[in-house]
């Protein structure tokens, strides 16, 4: 009788382990892989225009009203994997866009999607 209450006891023990670790990976995944989606983007400036040319860490970018900006996406993206020229992009950024496009470093691009 004492066995059968050892193994039932081991059998929840392990149960509750399992359980515990299933729940620290799905809070850590949450925060971990949190997207752009989830975070308040509202705070930052936004820029809508068509992709003219992409470069490895810049992008070219034509607005409505044909003004151009080059503007630097370093550190904003993994890789420009979908940035293709002709496609429409919505860019929410950080800092002072140069007409000029002389400084394009004062822009820090947070997010951006692109509009197909």
């Amino acid at each position: 009788m004492k066995g059968k209450h050892i193994r039932k006891e081991k059998k929840s023990i392990v149960w509750i382990l399992i359980t515990l670790f299933v729940l620290i990976g799905v809070i850590f995944g949450y925060f971990h892989f949190k997207s752009d989606d989830q975070e308040n983007l509202s705070q930052y400036k936004t820029i809508v225009g068509t992709i003219k040319n992409v470069g490895d860490e810049t992008l070219l970018i034509e607005t409505n009203d044909h003004q151009k900006y080059l503007i630097s996406i370093a550190g904003a993206v993994e890789s420009n994997k979908g940035l293709k020229k002709g496609n429409r992009i919505y860019i929410y950024y950080d800092g002072q866009l140069d007409i000029n496009n002389k400084d394009i470093q004062n822009v820090k691009v947070k997010s951006y999607k692109v509009l197909e």
